[in-house]
């Protein structure tokens, strides 16, 4: 993941796992894990509906930064995305500004259950690094059978 130049993004990931935060990486940098050749826009961290606003917190704690992004509201946990993915944008800490964000949204809404028995046989620990990826079939079934979390994407 080091040769994708996401060190900044990744170790957002990073933090939020070494503090107990129950997350998983999905999206664009997923798809990579997995063999796709799409390029990576954002690193979308899916964190615990219930936990979304303090993974925020913490991160701000750790430097990284807030922004807006077009299409994306930063509003509180919500089952409903009508209205633009509900969660947060976040730049890194560094002043390199490659366009590259941290997206944390809610678990529920990558039809991803983080807070209950499957969280451990569901994801993964990369190998080498504290970032939990979703393993191929979980993730697959989510984005087959509920297709509608990217009719606004």
């Amino acid at each position: 993941m080091e040769q994708l130049g996401l060190l900044e993004q990744i170790r957002a990931a990073e933090i939020l796992e070494r503090r107990g935060y129950c997350t998983c990486i999905v999206g664009d940098l997923a798809s990579v894990v997995y063999g796709s050749n799409v390029v990576v826009f954002n690193v979308h961290i899916a964190v615990a509906d219930d936990a979304l606003r303090s993974a925020l917190e913490t991160l701000l704690e750790h430097g990284y930064s807030e922004e807006a992004q077009f299409g994306f509201e930063s509003i509180g946990p919500a089952k409903d995305c009508s209205s633009g993915w509900p969660g947060y944008r976040l730049c890194g800490p560094s002043t390199k500004r490659d366009g590259v964000g941290v997206l944390l949204i809610p678990s529920s809404l990558w039809h991803l259950d983080l807070d209950g028995p499957s969280f451990l046989s569901d994801t993964f620990l990369f190998p080498g690094s504290m970032c939990r990826f979703p393993h191929l079939e979980p993730y697959l079934n989510g984005t087959i059978i509920f297709p509608s979390i990217y009719a606004n994407v």
